[in-house]
């Protein structure tokens, strides 16, 4: 699993930090939230992504929104990313393990 979200991340534009602990992955949390879009479902993804984009348009940052590179857009928007994840938690299914585990680290 390490090796495909490494590989997702980098064909994204994204790079992941290498460590001497090989089991630890540090990305950046942008793509992380890209991350748990894209474990969605179709109708659960387009809900999010309306919802994100709505994030943008309120920050007045729509212009740099790209729904196919969500991470990158909330890098280059450089926008407030715990009000993002709070906005968007209750529309994540709860099957969604990854969200789960960002939303532990949210609440550390």
């Amino acid at each position: 699993m390490y090796l495909e979200i490494q590989n997702y991340l980098e064909d994204c534009g994204a790079y992941v930090e290498k460590q001497l602990n090989s089991k630890l992955l540090v990305i950046r949390a942008e793509y992380y939230i890209d991350l748990v879009i894209r474990m969605e479902d179709e109708k659960s993804r387009e809900k999010v992504i309306r919802e994100v984009r709505k994030f943008f348009r309120e920050n007045d940052k729509e212009d740099v929104f790209d729904e196919k590179q969500v991470g990158k857009s909330l890098m280059n928007a450089a926008l407030d990313i715990t009000t993002l994840v709070v906005n968007i938690s209750a529309l994540i299914s709860p099957v969604n393990t990854i969200d789960s585990a960002l939303m532990g680290l949210l609440k550390k």
